[in-house]
């Protein structure tokens, strides 16, 4: 054997592990699949791409509050990370919509679905409250350092928490 043909051999092999390794991934990323523990189903299903895209648009949703791009002279560069950055909240609110469809029954049963629905938006209102009162200091020593009134600052704060989040 030449050794033209064994790099060539080589490359093939590589071109069809690289293709099957590629394969598995988008297989297992846009089909949903289901959790099996010693053999029993366990109704589970995992959501691959969601999760993959959940992972992204944190890091977007930390870029929206953190601003890194705010200096950048290069217009194109901006807004395309604007446009980017800006998907990350409404995919987290389509997302959650569905893995709350998900739960709902159906057919339709109202009880079952009401109660469902209400643990969600408690669940929610929750988290968003903790969060909120753990972000109040980050909020005043922002507000502080711009030399803001403490009760304008308070004010303009629980304007934020109610109309931007």
């Amino acid at each position: 054997m030449h050794y033209d043909s064994i790099i060539y051999f080589m490359y093939r092999l590589k071109k069809q592990k690289i293709h099957f390794m590629v394969q598995r991934i988008i297989n297992s990323a846009f089909w949903k699949k289901q959790k099996k523990i010693s053999g029993l189903d366990m109704g589970k299903k995992n959501y691959y791409a969601i999760d993959l895209f959940k992972f992204i648009f944190a890091f977007c949703v930390v870029a929206i509050h953190t601003g890194p791009l705010d200096g950048c002279m290069l217009s194109v560069v901006s807004t395309f990370y604007d446009i980017f950055v800006a998907i990350a909240v409404p995919f987290f609110f389509i997302s959650s919509g569905f893995f709350l469809a998900q739960k709902m029954q159906y057919p339709f049963q109202i009880e079952a679905n009401e109660i469902i629905l209400k643990k969600y938006i408690k669940k929610n209102v929750k988290l968003y409250l903790i969060w909120s009162v753990i972000y109040f200091p980050l909020a005043l020593v922002h507000f502080a350092s711009r030399k803001i009134q403490p009760l304008r600052a308070v004010m303009l704060y629980v304007r934020r928490l109610i109309f931007i989040g």
